[in-house]
């Protein structure tokens, strides 16, 4: 059974007045709860990277054996490969059931994982050890693949349509928060004064907590049983008629696009920044929050502004502005610092020099234009999918995004080092521009061609 491209359906909640802004939002009851468990549950995830990598580390040097960066490699790739594989049949689930229950689920689900880790014990051999962590690793991250299909698609359901970008902007703005907080600052500072088990402790009842929150939230509604499994639907038919209801949005084909674009860029930005502040701006890779510092700030910054300004614009006028900046800025990112670096004379003890403060300039600017593709596109697949098949245009983001993104993860390293980091970040940018003039093309293509309907 198809689906009409429609709006999306009356929110169970709507904050006073329905006006934008993130206080009006935040004064809807059910959608704060939902905020409050995103903002814990994300901060308690990044706490749990950094102290993972940690203890994955230790391992290997107590052990006294090599292999420390391939172990902590695996990890990576063990949170990294569920999405790919199981985000797909998540997307079909939510459709099919209830949101609220599935999002606390998913919360106890990953407590029970942390919890898992309590049980490590040390006579245990480094094989078995490092089996275990991958384990509860990989089932923690396909466990956690219902849960953003779910959320993405409550959001909808809680706020007034002229309030989505702003709701978007404050789960985008929340996310880099909580790496910040999580990764940066808590990890480190509790695994140094709590020791490992007491975090595990410590988080495991934040999960719990977070599902309690959700748990309180109002029931949501579910795709009617004729749109759902209640006629004998199977899987495969479901995934094939997502698949249907893309091929006639090409505006929801281009948002995906455009958030994988963005991601990817940025993974791959992210991976070849420690070679770019050593070899290019002359400083220690540890001073590599010159680059990534300026990009999370002006993230922040710009999804501040989008929420506030964004509802008042079209939202795929903005992701298209946003895209020839991204590009125009990566490839200004790419090429100037280094040849200001080459006509520069290097000073002893300079951080603040030409290129590093050009670098730090472009990077405020790509977090900046970046968070005015995520968060606008975001809300084109929130908005341009209906209830019965929202999770599933989410799911379909999720899988494309997270298999692309295996591609800086996996070779922005190598390429950068058979190459040059300058020459594959040039690349990378005008593959950002292509990538603009195509959709360019294509949207004057379906501006002279009628939608069928």
């Amino acid at each position: 059974m198809s689906h009409e491209i429609a709006d999306p359906p009356a929110s169970l909640e709507r904050s006073p007045g329905g006006a934008g802004g993130f206080i009006n939002v935040l004064a809807n009851q059910a959608f704060l709860r939902l905020w409050l468990a995103q903002a814990i549950s994300q901060t308690s995830q990044q706490m749990i990277n950094f102290t993972l990598l940690i203890q994955v580390r230790r391992i290997i040097e107590e052990r006294g054996v090599g292999g420390g960066n391939t172990a902590v490699a695996i990890l990576i790739l063990t949170f990294a490969t569920p999405p790919i594989l199981f985000s797909a049949l998540a997307g079909v689930a939510v459709d099919r059931s209830e949101k609220r229950l599935i999002m606390a689920l998913v919360n106890l689900g990953r407590a029970c994982c942390i919890a898992g880790y309590l049980f490590l014990q040390p006579d245990w051999s480094l094989i078995a050890t490092l089996l275990y962590i991958y384990t509860l690793c990989f089932t923690f991250s396909s466990i956690g693949q219902f849960f953003g299909p779910a959320e993405g698609s409550t959001i909808p359901l809680l706020v007034a349509r002229e309030q989505l970008i702003s709701a978007n902007a404050l789960f985008s703005l929340t996310f880099i928060g909580s790496q910040l907080l999580g990764f940066v600052i808590l990890g480190p500072l509790l695994t140094h004064l709590l020791g490992l088990r007491t975090i595990y402790i410590v988080v495991v009842a934040l999960y719990c907590f977070c599902g309690a929150l959700i748990f309180s939230l109002p029931r949501l509604p579910r795709a009617s049983r004729g749109e759902t499994a209640g006629e004998g639907r199977s899987i495969r038919s479901d995934l094939r008629e997502v698949v249907q209801y893309l091929a006639r949005d090409p505006l929801l084909r281009k948002a995906i696009a455009y958030l994988t674009i963005a991601n990817s860029a940025f993974l791959m930005l992210s991976s070849l920044a420690p070679d770019f502040v050593s070899t290019v701006l002359g400083l220690s890779s540890e001073r590599l929050i010159v680059v990534i510092g300026p990009a999370g700030l002006g993230m922040v910054a710009g999804v501040v502004i989008v929420g506030r300004l964004g509802r008042r614009l079209d939202r795929e006028m903005l992701v298209d502005r946003a895209l020839i900046v991204v590009g125009a800025l990566l490839l200004l990112f790419a090429t100037v610092p280094p040849f200001l670096a080459a006509r520069s004379e290097a000073s002893t003890g300079a951080v603040l020099t030409p290129p590093v403060l050009v670098a730090m300039f472009l990077a405020v600017g790509l977090g900046l234009t970046n968070a005015f593709i995520i968060v606008p596109s975001q809300t084109l697949l929130q908005e341009r999918s209906t209830e019965q098949i929202r999770a599933r245009v989410l799911s379909a983001f999720f899988t494309t995004s997270n298999a692309v993104a295996l591609i800086p993860i996996l070779f922005a390293g190598v390429l950068g080092d058979l190459f040059g980091v300058v020459r594959v970040l040039t690349v990378i940018a005008l593959l950002v521009l292509g990538g603009r003039l195509l959709a360019d093309r294509a949207r004057r293509q379906r501006t002279r061609r009628p939608m069928p309907s």
